[in-house]
């Protein structure tokens, strides 16, 4: 079992996740808890091209910060979506931060 530290693109935050070789696995990407378990890292099975970085960028700025100033939009992203709060990149390979379940 391994405590993988990973880098912000974002901001230069730093986030850990233990890998114990059986990660949560679904179509798309592989998730893992922090040791913590307070947030998950999810990291994309496939490289990312420019495209999907970019629409990922925005999910964690630009729509992060409008629907934090919406009504309800703190509950919404906290309660029901746990919505992505950062980007980070782990052996080549694009993944996000977001608030544990």
């Amino acid at each position: 079992m391994d405590t993988i530290t990973v880098k912000s693109i974002i901001n230069g935050n730093t986030y850990q996740y233990v890998d114990n070789g059986e990660p949560k696995s679904g179509t798309a990407k592989n998730v893992y808890f922090s040791p913590d378990k307070k947030y998950v890292v999810a990291i994309f099975k496939e490289k990312q091209d420019f495209n999907q970085k970019e629409r990922l960028k925005n999910i964690v700025t630009k729509y992060l910060k409008e629907y934090k100033t919406k009504d309800g939009g703190q509950y919404y992203l906290d309660e029901i979506y746990r919505w992505p709060i950062d980007i980070i990149e782990s052996n080549d390979r694009t993944g996000f931060d977001s608030p544990n379940l």
